[in-house]
């Protein structure tokens, strides 16, 4: 936080004093809301082609707006989800301003028991560009090498013995925000076919 006491710095007065800064972010949020929304569609169509996940995850899907996460505006879409208390499902893409966008599958409580024996001896081929999260929350966006590695060659049983949940995370360089809702549904493509055995991907 700048001391009060303190005049502004030049760039800081800039940011104050610019009239065209915060309606061209409300423009860009808009169109990064247009593409989750485009995203909410596609996986909510890959739903429907798997008996078992489109029972499960009966929630259609939600876009969230706010202004500080780190001091950053964010956008959220959560598809599929569903949450009761400390049982979660949830697929999460989150823009992060000025951060990669991350794509996040986070499994705790019953669901986990429920579908993470689902993915033992699964090819972790499949999730070649994934990082499994050591973080202490689950509630964390940006990259983080230090508490993230990689899947590995198969997703094993000791992955989440002992755990609270799971969450395994990709990211998206800011700059190719454009695929949010073709790289989006092609991961939550694999994950459909790793936790309901549906083969969408040849």
């Amino acid at each position: 936080m700048t001391d009060p006491a303190e005049p502004l710095s030049p760039y800081e007065w800039d940011v104050l004093a610019d009239r065209t800064f915060l309606p061209a972010k409300a423009r860009a949020a808009a169109h990064i809301e247009w593409l989750l929304d485009a995203l909410r569609t596609d996986i909510l169509t890959e739903l429907h082609t798997c008996g078992e996940a489109a029972a499960l995850l009966t929630h259609p899907g939600k876009i969230s707006r706010g202004e500080n996460y780190r001091q950053f505006a964010f956008r959220v879409l959560d598809a599929p989800a569903r949450m009761a208390g400390q049982d979660l499902v949830m697929f999460r893409t989150v823009v992060v301003f000025g951060h990669p966008v991350g794509f996040h599958l986070i499994l705790a409580g019953a669901w986990l028991q429920y579908l993470a024996p689902r993915l033992a001896d699964q090819p972790g081929a499949l999730l070649a560009d994934w990082v499994r999260c050591e973080q202490p929350t689950p509630w964390i966006w940006e990259p983080d090498p230090e508490h993230q590695v990689p899947v590995g060659a198969q997703i094993l049983p000791d992955d989440w013995r002992g755990r609270d949940f799971l969450k395994w995370s990709v990211y998206l360089p800011l700059n190719r925000y454009r695929e949010i809702p073709a790289k989006g549904v092609q991961y939550w493509q694999v994950w459909q076919r790793l936790l309901f055995g549906i083969k969408v991907l040849e």
